[in-house]
């Protein structure tokens, strides 16, 4: 999608413990893109990343639609992200999670889901006429859910 090559290696336990890596982590959290010029990490700053390089065009065509891509990833991490990630929790066992947390989780997505689905209206994309990086951010995020 941006042109960029990119090796991809599955890290075991043994080096997560390695000072190696411990030097590369700053957040503690996964994905990691590591880069001649640094480490970056989570999804949304990687693919950020990743459309810079590629010249911006994912980034949207204009300062608002610039603005807007970065609100729509603001809304996707601090919004959808924990809600689905809750509902995935429970739905394939991965973490404890109790049913009444499990139910307020599922209609707080539902309505997230309704958000969305009422900006996408008549359109094909949540900013401008081209994907940018808010429609992969989301749609990495709901993957799992839907």
């Amino acid at each position: 999608m941006v042109g960029q090559k990119l090796d991809i290696t599955v890290v075991d336990d043994a080096f997560r413990k390695s000072a190696e890596w411990k030097g590369m982590m700053t957040t503690d959290t996964f994905p990691l893109l590591k880069t001649d010029e640094g480490c970056l990490q989570q999804t949304s700053a990687i693919c950020t990343y990743l459309a810079q390089l590629a010249g911006g065009k994912m980034l949207g065509s204009n300062a608002v639609e610039r603005s807007q891509v970065d609100q729509w990833i603001s809304f996707t991490n601090s919004t959808i992200d924990p809600t689905a990630t809750t509902v995935s929790n429970g739905i394939f066992g991965w973490a404890d999670v109790m049913q009444d947390t499990w139910n307020e989780a599922s209609k707080s997505l539902k309505a997230h889901m309704k958000v969305m689905n009422t900006a996408l209206e008549g359109k094909k994309f949540l900013v401008g006429n081209e994907m940018t990086v808010a429609d992969v951010v989301a749609a990495c995020s709901l993957l799992l859910n839907f």
